[in-house]
């Protein structure tokens, strides 16, 4: 009678084992899926068109927030003469500032003049005292503080969800060169004169908004 050989695998081991080395993978793609769905929310983006009064009062205020689809079209219906005024100067928000298309990929547009068609209604802001809201990226830095910097309507990490048009920020100069405190990451406030033309640099447009800055605020007193 032949002896049973015990050692020799069973018939499940070799399915078993597979499932066992494959399920660490499954997991991870399970995980990045779901990470790009983000069904909840969770990531770290900032809408333009979101009201800062929605923010939570965080030291990161842009937490929670889902960056949209940028609306093009907001300046054709916009009109400076309905723009709320705080002491003088028009309360102006970047879904006004980006409201309208421009040529070109990401923030180089074509060397064509021409193919920048700026709105009446935001010409019509050339030259006026505004406050606007974004967040610093400082140009210029020193000691914490900052004499130039670009105001943008999202977080620096945040533009890789999107490329940049010219009038997705503003060159911002404080006045007298005085300087402000660099506040990281903290949506701010901004009042000064705005000054709406096209910068060129060896031919190419690489600006469209400069501002002189008389005031720079946190808005949640950071």
């Amino acid at each position: 009678m032949a002896r049973e050989d015990t050692d020799a695998p069973a018939p499940y081991r070799p399915v078993s084992l597979l499932f066992t080395l494959g399920a660490p993978f499954l997991i991870i793609a399970a995980m990045a899926l779901w990470f790009l769905l983000d069904p909840f929310g969770l990531r770290v983006r900032y809408d333009p068109d979101e009201s800062w009064q929605q923010y939570p009062s965080t030291s990161y205020p842009a937490k929670g927030m889902k960056i949209t689809q940028v609306d093009r079209t907001r300046a054709d219906t916009f009109d400076p003469a309905d723009a709320a005024v705080t002491d003088g100067a028009l309360e102006i928000s970047f879904a006004v500032l980006r409201g309208f298309p421009l040529t070109g990929p990401g923030s180089i547009v074509e060397r064509d003049p021409t193919s920048i068609v700026i709105p009446e209604s935001i010409l019509a802001l050339d030259g006026r005292e505004i406050i606007v809201q974004g967040y610093m990226m400082p140009i210029d830095f020193e000691d914490n503080s900052t004499n130039e910097f670009i105001l943008s309507p999202m977080l620096a990490e945040n533009y890789y969800e999107q490329s940049p048009q010219l009038n997705d920020w503003i060159e911002v100069k404080m006045e007298s060169g005085k300087r402000t405190p660099y506040l990281q990451d903290a949506l701010c406030r901004v009042r000064g004169t705005i000054k709406v033309a096209v910068v060129y640099e060896d031919g190419v447009a690489v600006g469209l908004y400069q501002m002189t800055a008389t005031q720079v605020e946190s808005i949640f007193g950071q």
